[in-house]
């Protein structure tokens, strides 16, 4: 099987043996496709080398879940710094973890994009991992309603709600320490992240999900920013 040039990023590197590496690439067409790049690392000046959030057209040949990388045309690469670095680091490590290889998410795709686009800007991180983090739970099957509750009515701006796993929003009388009203389940649905409220909540609930998806695994992004902010 040959494919070329197929636009896509850079995940995850790795050296591989002497002069090689083992790269993990998210494409639009092909979802996340793992590569050797067969003496990548000898390049003059390892100008051939790959690097995450690097942009390219790749082409490929191979039928096993590994490839050969064939051929690599850069077209950008993001110079991300600071907590925004170790941010993009963290949403490659999702993909890299939870998606299944060649299974194709283009809306992802797109997400994904736009997200590493608004890295490099430097925009305002919560809002920007929060929505990324909703997005890749609903694409792999893990999405939660925030439109309505376990039975299927519409969520309520003037009553509070706990999230049982595997159910849903559970209406109840009294506020508990992990409940949210929902007004501020009403505005995760929206998108809305200006309440800190709303942005500690979701972090919780992605994070629970997410940890489950992992079932074991450990981030290195998420202890990175633990000693970043020390």
């Amino acid at each position: 099987m040959r494919e070329s040039n197929i636009e896509g990023f850079v995940l995850h590197a790795r050296d591989y043996r002497d002069t090689s590496q083992l790269v993990d690439i998210f494409t639009q067409d092909f979802g996340r496709v793992r590569l050797v790049a067969r003496g990548s690392r000898s390049h003059k000046k390892n100008s051939f080398r790959l690097s995450p959030f690097c942009k390219a057209e790749f082409s490929w040949t191979g039928r096993g879940e590994l490839k050969t990388l064939t051929n690599f045309e850069p077209a950008r690469s993001y110079q991300l710094k600071g907590e925004h670095l170790i941010s993009g680091f963290y949403i490659n490590e999702l993909l890299w973890h939870l998606l299944l290889p060649e299974d194709s998410h283009p809306e992802l795709y797109r997400r994904y994009s736009e997200s590493l686009a608004a890295l490099n800007s430097e925009a305002q991180l919560e809002p920007l991992l929060r929505s990324f983090e909703l997005n890749l739970l609903e694409e792999v099957g893990y999405g939660i309603s925030f439109d309505h509750d376990f039975e299927g009515n519409a969520i309520d701006t003037t009553l509070h709600y706990n999230l049982s796993s595997g159910l849903g929003w559970q209406p109840i009388n009294v506020a508990e320490s992990r409940s949210l009203t929902g007004g501020q389940i009403m505005a995760i649905a929206q998108g809305d992240f200006s309440d800190n409220a709303v942005r500690n909540a979701c972090k919780y609930i992605n994070r629970v999900a997410i940890d489950e998806m992992l079932d074991g695994k450990k981030l290195n992004s998420r202890e990175l920013i633990t000693q970043t902010r020390g």
